[in-house]
C-alpha cells in the first residue's frame, strides 16, 4: 500500500536505495503519510485529513483496500518513517518527502531540527516559498516543477535551493549554466523514460515502479555504451467491445513482444510473461532463445 511502512519496506527489500513518501498535517500540527487531501480513498476513513486529529488516524486501516493480508496497516507518522533502518545490512535509506500542500515547511523544520541523522533528505515543494524557508533554515529542498523552466532554475540557483524535479526528461536543459542544481526526475514508471533518467545521470530517481527503476540502473551500469531504446517490448492487447461477456473481459490474442542484446557479446534469453491483473494462458511464445550483439528478436505469442 502507498504510503505506508509495509511499502516503503517493500522498496528497499527490492533493491531501492531511498523511498519517496507524500507528506499531509493532521488538525494538531503532526505530519503524517498520506497523498489525498482526503481519506476516502486509502483508508477505511473519509472526509479531509485536515480535520482530524492523530489519535483518530491511527485507528484507521490503509492497508485493507490493497489486499487482506495489508489488513490493519496503520497511517504513519513522519518520524516513523525517518526512523527505518537498511534492508540486509544496507545503509539507512534515503528519503524524498513531498510536501503536498503549501504551508508545511515550518512543520517539517520542527520536524527535522529535532532529530540527527546521517541519511539524505530532500523535502519536495510544490511552491518556491516553501522550498526557500527550508532552504534558509539549512534544510535541502527540491522544487517539484512540471517542466524545467529556465527562469525558474535561474531562482533555484539564486537562492540556494538544493534542486529541482520533473516528472520527464532533463534533455535540452544547459547543464553547465545550471551544474549547481540536482537533477531530479518523480513519477516515471515507463521503461524508456526511466532509461532516460538514468542515462541522463540525474541525482535521484523516485518511481513507483521500484524494480523497473533498479533494473534500468543495473542495466545502464553494464551496457554503458548503449543508447538504445528498452531491451524488452511487451504486447498491447487490443480490446473491443466483442471481447466483454457478462462484465468480464474474454478472448483470444495473437501478438508479439521483441528482446533486443543490448550487450557487446553473445546473449541467452530466457523469456516469460508475467501478467500483474487477469487469468491469462500463454502459448506459443518460444521460452530460449540465443541473440548476437544488438540482434533483436521477435517473440510471438498467443494469449
Amino acid at each position: 500500500p502507498e504510503n505506508t511502512l509495509s511499502g516503503l519496506r517493500r522498496a528497499l527489500e527490492a533493491g531501492a536505495e531511498g523511498v519517496s513518501s507524500d507528506i499531509r498535517a493532521t488538525e494538531d500540527g503532526e505530519l503524517i503519510l498520506m497523498a489525498d487531501e482526503d481519506l476516502d480513498r486509502t483508508t477505511d476513513g473519509e472526509g479531509p485529513v485536515a480535520a482530524r486529529g492523530l489519535r483518530e488516524l491511527f485507528e484507521l486501516d490503509a492497508g485493507a483496500w490493497v489486499a487482506k493480508r495489508f489488513a490493519g496497516e496503520p497511517i504513519p507518522t513522519l518520524e516513523e518513517v525517518l526512523s527505518l533502518s537498511g534492508y540486509a545490512g544496507r545503509p539507512a535509506p534515503a528519503h524524498l518527502l513531498l510536501l503536498k500542500t503549501p504551508r508545511l515547511a515550518s512543520f517539517m523544520t520542527r520536524v527535522l531540527s529535532s532529530i540527527v541523522t546521517r541519511r539524505l533528505i530532500r523535502v519536495g515543494c510544490v511552491d518556491k516559498e516553501s522550498a526557500l524557508e527550508l532552504a534558509t533554515a539549512g534544510h535541502p529542498s527540491l522544487l517539484f516543477l512540471h517542466e524545467p523552466d529556465p527562469e525558474v532554475l535561474a531562482y533555484v540557483l539564486d537562492h540556494r535551493i538544493t534542486g529541482v524535479s520533473i516528472p520527464g526528461s532533463w534533455s535540452g536543459v544547459n547543464e553547465a549554466r545550471f551544474a549547481g542544481i540536482e537533477r531530479w526526475v518523480h513519477g516515471v514508471s515507463d521503461p524508456d523514460e526511466l532509461l532516460d533518467a538514468v542515462r541522463s545521470q540525474v541525482f535521484g530517481i523516485s518511481s513507483p515502479e521500484p524494480h523497473r527503476a533498479i533494473a534500468a540502473r543495473a542495466l545502464h551500469s553494464l551496457a554503458p555504451e548503449d543508447d538504445g531504446p528498452w531491451p524488452v517490448r511487451a504486447p498491447l492487447l487490443g480490446i473491443t467491445p466483442e471481447h466483454e461477456e457478462d462484465g468480464a473481459w474474454r478472448g483470444t490474442w495473437e501478438v508479439q513482444g521483441s528482446v533486443r542484446n543490448p550487450f557487446s557479446f553473445p546473449v541467452r534469453v530466457r523469456a516469460k510473461l508475467f501478467i500483474r491483473q487477469g487469468a491469462f494462458e500463454v502459448s506459443e511464445m518460444p521460452a530460449e532463445c540465443e541473440l548476437a550483439p544488438g540482434e533483436e528478436l521477435l517473440l510471438p505469442m498467443r494469449l
